[in-house]
């Protein structure tokens, strides 16, 4: 058959169309990719030089993410990423290990506060002494956060029952950050603020759902001190202010934390709470470096003058948190997400208290400046 030159450019073309593409293999410069960067950091052999071909049975970890290849090595980033789940561990231990002290004081910590009169005695601190430092919470939000002390046992019965599910959950969304820094740099920035990512709305619904019951718990503890400590010290029961104010990320503060839980208690699109509001919790505490924003170490001073110290969400910076952005990541994407080796036990919460942690610490200086009301 005489083929014709029109004919050849036609077979040309047509074999160009069904011929298959293929995506270009990740990019493993560290200086075109601020996540590698900093997990080189923490563990230089998880980083690879050149990327690893997807093997023909698929990856053990990330496979939905990885699928033209990854530039970690995959035992050396579940290693960073158990050093990461390990140190919420620890931060919850903490939490959960020292309840038990604040419960035992908390009717003293609302009385200390004001008890049925808790607003007017905040309305009244702030008048009367303009360095009162509420963290941004207003005298009904105040109220309502010291009335939750009445309800501390079921408050505790949900937390025993939805610890463990928050923290797996949470950490499959840090699994889906781990996974996407791994081939690409898009949804991370650095900047003055540290590391920080991008996320798509509505993939961290199913984490909140689990970990605000949870979260607000904590947020409530935390609170419930600094507002009986500073009705106390404007009515001259003390003089010392706790040293350095908590701090939370992006900006925030406890009146802000405040608004969100009390919108969306259950942690779900329902009644008063939207989507912005549930993204920004989700920014606030899933960050892939470092634990929820939780208890800190004591300060001496603070122990010494009987004030509770500087306790959780007292990060100075957003380093390694989020927020919803254009071209965020994924954060329910991943079918085989990386799984820690590590799980929450919350049954003893406010059962025993054990002798070390910061937060039985702390709360030994919170116990005596309340014991004298």
């Amino acid at each position: 058959m005489k083929l014709t030159t029109t004919t050849l450019c036609l077979l040309v073309i047509g074999a160009a169309l069904v011929a298959p593409t293929f995506a270009a293999a990740p990019d493993c410069t560290t200086a075109n990719n601020p996540f590698l960067a900093w997990l080189k950091e923490k563990n230089a052999d998880a980083v690879l030089a050149a990327s690893l071909a997807r093997p023909a049975a698929g990856f053990e970890v990330c496979d939905t993410t990885w699928t033209e290849g990854t530039c970690c090595d995959v035992t050396k980033l579940k290693g960073a990423f158990n050093k990461v789940a390990g140190d919420v561990k620890k931060g919850w231990g903490e939490f959960m290990d020292g309840f038990r002290k604040f419960k035992d004081a908390s009717k003293k910590v609302k009385e200390g506060a004001g008890g049925a009169d808790v607003k007017a005695k905040v309305d009244g601190a702030k008048a009367k002494d303009p360095t009162a430092d509420f963290q941004g919470l207003n005298g009904d939000q105040a109220k309502a956060i010291m009335d939750k002390i009445d309800t501390l046992d079921a408050q505790l019965k949900t937390f025993k029952e939805t610890a463990d599910k928050c923290f797996k959950a949470a950490n499959e969304v840090r699994s889906n950050i781990f996974c996407s820094g791994c081939i690409s740099a898009t949804g991370f920035t650095t900047g003055a603020s540290g590391l920080t990512y991008t996320f798509q709305t509505t993939t961290c619904n199913a984490a909140l759902e689990a970990c605000v019951p949870v979260w607000s718990l904590m947020f409530n503890l935390q609170a419930q001190m600094q507002i009986a400590v500073e009705v106390r010290r404007a009515n001259g029961n003390t003089t010392d202010k706790p040293k350095g104010p908590p701090k939370i990320p992006r900006g925030k503060s406890f009146g802000d934390l405040a608004t969100l839980f009390t919108a969306c208690p259950n942690g779900k699109v329902e009644g008063t709470c939207t989507q912005e509001n549930l993204d920004t919790l989700c920014g606030i505490f899933v960050s892939f470096k470092k634990p929820e924003p939780i208890a800190k170490p004591a300060d001496d001073t603070d122990l010494k003058n009987g004030a509770p110290p500087a306790r959780i969400l007292q990060d100075t910076t957003d380093d390694g948190t989020g927020a919803v952005g254009q071209a965020g990541l994924q954060l329910n994407k991943e079918k085989k997400p990386m799984t820690a080796d590590v799980s929450i036990d919350a049954s003893q919460t406010g059962e025993a208290a054990k002798s070390g942690n910061i937060l039985i610490v702390s709360l030994v200086g919170l116990v005596a400046l309340f014991t004298s009301i």
